[in-house]
């Protein structure tokens, strides 16, 4: 488990698992539009930043860039080393 809070260590904090399937089980192969699919959700602070985000991920990029969604905020899918998807987000 990782730990992650702001130097205070004030609340909200955010505490990252580290589920591994145990050795012989089957590894779950989760899609982004499955039902049962979870993603961390990182709201950025301008749409430079996300697009530097996106740059910075290369090759673990899900959606075909930065995608603009009809409230004007514009997001981005993609998967961490570990295989988590995170949904990076930025606008209004």
């Amino acid at each position: 488990m990782t730990a992650l809070a702001d130097a205070a260590g004030s609340a909200p904090h955010l505490e990252l698992l580290c589920y591994r399937a145990p050795p012989g089980g089957k590894d779950s192969a989760l899609r982004s539009n499955d039902i049962a699919a979870t993603r961390l959700v990182v709201r950025l602070s301008d749409k430079q930043t996300l697009a530097q985000c996106i740059t910075d991920a290369g090759h673990s990029l899900i959606s075909p860039g930065m995608v603009e969604t009809d409230d004007g905020t514009s997001a981005a899918l993609l998967r961490d080393p570990d295989g988590h998807f995170l949904l990076l987000t930025a606008g209004p």
